[in-house]
């Protein structure tokens, strides 16, 4: 993944990360960012597949 971050004083900081996909389904992409203790994981999910 390729970015940027734009501080607060509107200066562009660039970024790069390498990321694994744990999971992957219709409604949901987990990507591993590091295997290690501790493993470090971003969830995202379709907000319209969650129950009230």
């Amino acid at each position: 993944m390729k970015g940027f971050d734009i501080t607060e004083d509107g200066t562009k900081e660039v970024y790069e990360t390498k990321e694994k996909i744990g999971l992957l389904t219709r409604d949901s992409l987990c990507l591993v960012v590091q295997e290690a203790s501790p493993r470090i994981a971003f969830l995202y999910l379709n907000a319209k597949t969650l129950k009230k």
